[in-house]
């Protein structure tokens, strides 16, 4: 029975390891004015840019476009700007979250269902409004260096009942940017 029993220790901890993990998509929309979009999430006092969590296997570049979508707009084509690592303090995975940058093409802003308010700020005043700094910290530097993809490991944490957010390993430019002709 001990047998059977660490086998299926095994095999449940294997298949957890094996399961793909998900990752986490920011779209920073810009308008023509060039202000970002930021949105407050229903039901919380959350700022954030709108984005979407997905396993590698199930993103497309076309689901940015269906997000922009969701908020009435349509965009030009994503371009990505990081691929970051968000480190955490408890038990939770390491998460992959990307950043992507895209311009409003048309359409008028509407709301999703999970978004209360939707508000267009310089870049400026959205890193003030937004309410996760490791947002903040990965957000201001694509807009300091938009010329190149950046990677980089943060730490997000809570002290006391703050959000905080460490740079555990420097920001490294992997490539330049590769715009759409």
């Amino acid at each position: 029975m001990p047998r059977c029993y660490i086998a299926l220790v095994i095999l449940l901890m294997s298949s957890a390891w094996a399961a793909p993990q998900k990752a986490f998509h920011r779209l920073l929309m810009f308008n023509q004015q060039g202000q970002l979009m930021v949105v407050k999430i229903k039901g919380t006092d959350f700022w954030v840019t709108p984005g979407l969590y997905s396993t590698d296997e199930d993103f497309s570049p076309s689901r940015l476009h269906t997000l922009a979508g969701e908020y009435g707009l349509t965009i030009n084509a994503p371009v990505l700007h990081g691929e970051f690592v968000l480190q955490f303090t408890n038990d939770t995975p390491d998460s992959t979250r990307y950043f992507y940058r895209a311009v409003v093409q048309g359409g008028t802003t509407t709301l999703p269902e999970a978004i209360s308010e939707v508000r267009w700020l310089s870049v400026e005043d959205a890193l003030k409004t937004m309410t996760f700094p490791h947002i903040n910290l990965l957000t201001a530097q694509i807009e300091q260096h938009p010329d190149s993809v950046w990677q980089a490991r943060i730490k997000r944490y809570q002290h006391n009942g703050a959000y905080k957010a460490d740079l555990v390993s420097d920001f490294v430019a992997i490539r330049p940017i590769e715009r759409p002709e």
